[in-house]
């Protein structure tokens, strides 16, 4: 089993598994070359079911690896209380490629983690909101995220997805492969 390989689908299962809207890791500096290498071989896998790969911002130490489910993320970002909220940390087209051009910037530009990435990885709007606004203090909760709001869903979502990443990991440990374990998006298109 490849380490990377392991990675992605122990960090990224939910996403995989098309229950989560994106999934974030991160790569140590010794792995970059590796990681940079595999990603288009992540990418010819999984792009085919609706998910892709990309790095969002290279540290000093690591380099923070996104992986999200286009069709998902673009409806999510889309929707008017996303793009309004979004709108207040400069977001001005709501294009996928842009939206996420303009949060790698949002890295770059900043020392600080852009809070916002919350949204991209499909936490709840209005506990995206309130750890910004509480500096991160005074949740109800803490698990995948901080939790402000409604508790009980949350616990419901962290245990779905510990169940899915433990069920994903052992079938990666079992051989299957990283395709058969990807689900596929299921959207109408228009031809």
């Amino acid at each position: 089993m490849d380490y990377l390989d392991s990675r992605l689908v122990k960090q990224s299962a939910p996403t995989l598994a098309g229950i989560k809207v994106g999934s974030l890791f991160c790569c140590n500096i010794a792995e970059r070359f590796d990681l940079n290498m595999r990603m288009p071989l992540w990418n010819s896998i999984m792009n085919e079911k609706g998910v892709y790969v990309k790095v969002l911002a290279d540290r000093t130490s690591c380099s923070l690896v996104y992986v999200y489910r286009k069709d998902a993320l673009q409806n999510l970002i889309s929707q008017n209380s996303s793009s309004k909220f979004l709108s207040e940390f400069g977001y001005q087209d709501f294009e996928i490629e842009h939206a996420l051009t303009h949060l790698k910037n949002r890295f770059l530009q900043s020392k600080e983690f852009p809070h916002e990435i919350g949204l991209f990885l499909g936490y709840p709007l209005e506990d995206v909101r309130e750890f910004i606004l509480n500096s991160g203090r005074h949740c109800k909760q803490i698990g995948c995220w901080k939790v402000y709001h409604n508790v009980a869903e949350a616990n419901r979502l962290f245990g779905m997805f510990r169940k899915c990443s433990n069920c994903l990991f052992d079938l990666l440990q079992n051989g299957f492969s990283l395709s058969s374990l990807t689900v596929k998006s299921h959207h109408l298109t228009s031809n």
